[in-house]
């Protein structure tokens, strides 16, 4: 749309930048804190707002269209409210402030704005607007925004706006001058940037990406909503991604992981105060970015927290945590028999087997069998192998030196100082209670005990030696772990890490320190997919919101419930009703149910329509092969088929719930 005779004019606010809260009257509210502080106010925000509104629309009604000034705004309210001229000054510099500190930029069109200086005849800033010339050219500076100041045109010294369209022939008029053919206006409002300026004669570019995200999930207000609606779409319009998939993981990312992590690590955090912990603890690899979120949300607390990411898994744990081979241990080692084999069984106690050949003569096995489960082999034949007298101490030798990396490296990362709270997305607790295994083993576990803050358990472990559970989202009691969250692999996609993860502890025989193993240093698998964008995401809504929240000068914990309900309803939606782009985006996600993470698949993978149909009528026989049903269902069928078939899924296994009750089967556990 543009060439060497062509001017490009763009609108400022909304498209080249736009504030981080919901709507621009919001931020008006925000000055009451400094009003007061100044002693030129006594009422609230609200009414505070009401006025600054009221003011300015009298204004622009006395003077029949033309544009106002900020300056004549806040000489009308010092006139009303008796503040002398430096008064005055002192308000304007506040609202001023507040602008400067909320304004964020919309990266696409910027970047696209400044390459056309390449293209374009000219390019111009075209921008209705009360501000003073001095606020516009810094805010178009501090965004990056390349532009000459005496390209930029402001209404508010040309005393004509786009909203009634006289502004366009008086631009028109320059830009003749400069020897302009043809003029493409870039901008967000239909009314005063498309169809007033289309009036005019110019070409106009309809740019809608900036439009508001609307009422906020559940469509509960309270005062904190401004602040999250708004950090949500200041973090999305930060996006620049050519890619259509990173920009739907992105968008997401804002959307439905933003508020998700940034309210459980705001919990955690909060929780950490009240018992008066000095540091917490973010275990790899769900820990990568809510630790990188904790360490932002820090400035909202009023005395500080150590935020430390400390490597941990279930396969480095729990060798360490096996004192002796009791059935704890033995549970462990042949846990999922079905899928496990016998190779991946001595892998996970650290068992060669070239050299156990001793062992699996004595059970009647070799290495042969090494790719059989043991579901084939048969458990009985396979706990005797682990307790063959020369293979469990072999078993039991490598636990003590695991275990003595671990202590290491514990010491190393201070875990013992300032509190002993760990955090993990959780679903089990079965990773906290193989470290209080471990620790109990050595006589090391902190005086109080392990502390472990989650976002949600499906169970928790009975040993006293695993400490206490603390869950962000609390499930109902006698609740099915499908009934309490039946997409946790879709849910722990937010929360995934860029590296892959931890094989085991090792300790170097030189210098006695203690290194981290990991399977890979890089998730190949999750970077291809996009994590990194969707960790960007979360990082800057949780960036944005602290600067709303510290703006609206409310404790954190006034912003969680609201933070908590909003990341509730929003995630509800996604896993319930997914848009074609969202489940595309997500559902391809390579996701490994194994601990040693040798395979892959997509968490929601496309399906025939006739399989989704009888997996719906006949569950049993014909299986839906995935983890995220909806996302599957989204991804294989159109839109408004595709609806109609999750709320069909949801009204059967409802009427067969029913029909249990009626026979007296009871609920399936």
């Amino acid at each position: 749309m543009l060439d060497a005779d062509t001017v490009l004019s763009s609108d400022l606010f909304d498209t080249l930048i736009t504030r981080t809260f919901r709507h621009p009257t919001e931020l008006f509210a925000l000055a009451d804190g400094a009003l007061r502080d100044n002693g030129l106010w006594r009422q609230g925000p609200r009414e505070w707002r009401e006025k600054r509104v009221a003011v300015e629309r009298e204004l622009r009604q006395s003077k029949r269209g033309l544009e106002v000034t900020l300056a004549e705004i806040y000489r009308a309210l010092g006139a009303d409210l008796g503040w002398t001229d430096e008064e005055i000054e002192v308000a304007v510099a506040i609202e001023a402030g507040i602008e400067f500190r909320l304004t964020s930029p919309v990266r696409r069109t910027i970047e696209w704005f400044n390459a056309a200086a390449g293209v374009a005849h000219h390019r111009i800033i075209l921008c209705d607007t009360y501000f003073p010339r001095w606020m516009i050219e810094r805010l178009v500076g501090a965004n990056g925004i390349e532009i000459a100041p005496e390209d930029i045109h402001l209404s508010s010294e040309l005393g004509a706006t786009k909203a009634t369209g006289q502004v366009y022939p008086l631009v028109l008029d320059k830009l003749r001058q400069l020897g302009a053919g043809r003029v493409l206006h870039l901008g967000d409002n239909e009314i005063s940037d498309i169809r007033n300026a289309r009036a005019a004669g110019l070409g106009t570019y309809h740019f809608t990406a900036t439009r508001q995200e609307g009422d906020k999930p559940g469509g509960v207000e309270d005062a904190c909503d401004p602040a999250i609606v708004g950090a949500v779409r200041a973090a999305r319009l930060l996006d620049h991604s050519a890619d259509a998939h990173r920009r739907a993981v992105w968008r997401a990312g804002c959307e439905i992981g933003g508020p998700l992590v940034t309210g459980f690590v705001l919990w955690t955090l909060l929780e950490a105060r009240r018992r008066g912990l000095g540091a917490l603890h973010f275990l790899a690899r769900d820990g990568q970015i809510m630790c990188g979120v904790a360490r932002r949300l820090l400035p909202l607390l009023d005395r500080p927290i150590e935020c430390r990411y400390l490597y941990a898994s279930r396969q480095a744990l729990f060798l360490p945590s096996i004192g002796a081979l009791d059935d704890r241990a033995m549970a462990w080692i042949l846990h999922q028999p079905g899928k496990t084999t016998l190779a991946a069984m001595l892998s996970r106690v650290d068992v060669d087997p070239d050299t156990c050949a001793d062992a699996l003569t004595a059970t009647g096995l070799s290495v042969a069998d090494m790719p059989r489960r043991l579901s084939e082999i048969g458990l009985e034949r396979a706990a005797a192998l682990l307790k063959h007298p020369g293979l469990a101490r072999s078993i039991l030798a490598s636990a003590a030196e695991r275990r003595s990396a671990l202590l290491a490296y514990l010491d190393e990362n201070e875990f013992w100082s300032g509190g002993a709270g760990i955090v993990d997305v959780g679903w089990h607790g079965r990773l906290q209670l193989a470290l209080g295994r471990a620790l109990a083993a050595e006589g090391r576990l902190p005086e109080r005990g392990l502390l472990g803050l989650y976002l949600s358990l499906y169970e928790t472990p009975d040993d006293p030696v695993a400490g206490a559970f603390q869950t962000y989202i609390p499930a109902s009691r006698g609740a099915t772990a499908e009934e309490m969250h039946p997409n946790g692999s879709v849910v722990e996609i937010f929360f995934a890490a860029d590296h892959g993860s931890l094989k085991a502890y090792q300790r170097d025989p030189a210098s006695g320190r203690a290194a981290c193993v990991l399977r890979e240093a890089r998730n190949a698998a999750a970077i291809d997919w996009g994590v990194q964008a969707q960790q960007a995401a979360i990082l800057s809504f949780a960036e944005i919101l602290v600067r709303n929240v510290r703006a609206l000068r409310v404790a954190p914990q006034e912003l969680l419930p609201t933070l908590r309900s909003y990341s509730a309803a929003a995630l509800a939606r996604f896993l319930e009703r997914p848009t074609r782009q969202e489940a595309d985006a997500y559902g391809c996600f390579p996701h490994s149910e194994d601990q040693s993470h040798s395979a892959y698949a997509e968490v929601a993978p496309r399906q025939a329509v006739s399989r989704i149909l009888a997996s719906m009528l006949r569950p049993h026989r014909f299986p839906l092969q995935s983890l995220w049903r909806e996302g599957t269902i989204s991804r294989s069928l159109p839109a408004p088929a595709s609806t109609g078939v999750i709320d069909a899924f949801t009204g059967v296994a409802v009427t067969k719930r029913r029909v249990r009750h009626v026979l007296g089967a009871g609920e399936r556990r």
